[in-house]
């Protein structure tokens, strides 16, 4: 059990980081749009995991990972943009 909910917490960490650095490249309105629909969703999602699990060291820990999702997006170079 604890391995399927720690996945499932990978998973939204890393989905969270993904759609953090799409929304960084050269997007059209509607992609914009759906990606921040989905970031948002995950986010829920990773909450709505830690409060079911009620382990307040695994909230903290995804927390964790969220913010060195966000500390590596920062250190990396800047994306190109797409050519069509």
């Amino acid at each position: 059990m604890l391995d399927i909910a720690s996945a499932r917490l990978r998973t939204h960490t890393n989905n969270i980081a993904r759609y953090r650095r799409l929304l960084e490249t050269n997007l059209t309105e509607l992609e914009r749009e759906y990606l921040q629909r989905r970031l948002s969703e995950e986010q829920s999602d990773l909450e709505a995991l830690g409060q079911h699990r009620h382990s307040t060291p695994n909230v903290l820990r995804s927390r964790r990972l969220i913010e060195r999702a966000d500390v590596r997006q920062v250190r990396r170079a800047p994306r190109r943009s797409r050519s069509l």
